[in-house]
């Protein structure tokens, strides 16, 4: 009587179940990759438009008589936004009033959105700014005037715009 004969090894079956699950794996991990990816792009893009925000509220908490004056009300810039006519002076390096910092506040904030400044800082796709004080209907600075600065950008990866919304309550 003649014994079974043992098989060794895997049929081709079993190596193409196997390549399967394997390839199954790998674009489950590509895919978390991917994910992953645009998730750290996506909160870099949240951090700088919170650190332009936050830039030009520092600015504006520095120099209540501009305030006064109506020099940072109805701020707007974007890509398409024309070069605004802003001081030159550097008042970093130089004594300047409280209008002339408000015109230099406002064109260093610029540079963060108007793409043909000469010191365009590439920061945000399609990134706009806008800010000024707002009315304020809830009371929530209690009677202090409240000073909105909201930035926004377009996101690819779900093709919509998002933002960045900051707000001050100012003793103006």
């Amino acid at each position: 009587m003649l014994s079974p004969v043992k098989s060794r090894g895997f049929t081709m079956i079993e190596v193409l179940i196997a390549m399967l699950v394997l390839l199954i794996g790998l674009l489950g991990v590509s895919a978390m990759l991917l994910e992953g990816m645009q998730n750290s792009r996506d909160s870099l893009y949240r951090a700088q438009a919170t650190t332009i925000a936050q830039d030009l509220l520092d600015r504006v908490r520095s120099n209540p008589t501009a305030v006064n004056a109506g020099l940072y009300s109805n701020v707007h810039y974007s890509d398409t936004t024309q070069t605004p006519a802003l001081t030159t002076v550097n008042c970093a390096s130089a004594a300047c009033g409280s209008a002339d910092v408000a015109s230099y506040d406002l064109r260093m904030w610029a540079r963060n959105f108007v793409t043909s400044l000469s010191d365009y800082q590439a920061s945000l796709p399609q990134g706009t700014g806008r800010a000024g004080i707002v009315p304020d209907p809830t009371n929530a600075c209690g009677g202090l005037e409240r000073f909105d600065v909201a930035v926004s950008w377009y996101d690819v990866s779900d093709a919509a715009d998002n933002s960045v919304e900051m707000s001050i309550c100012l003793d103006v």
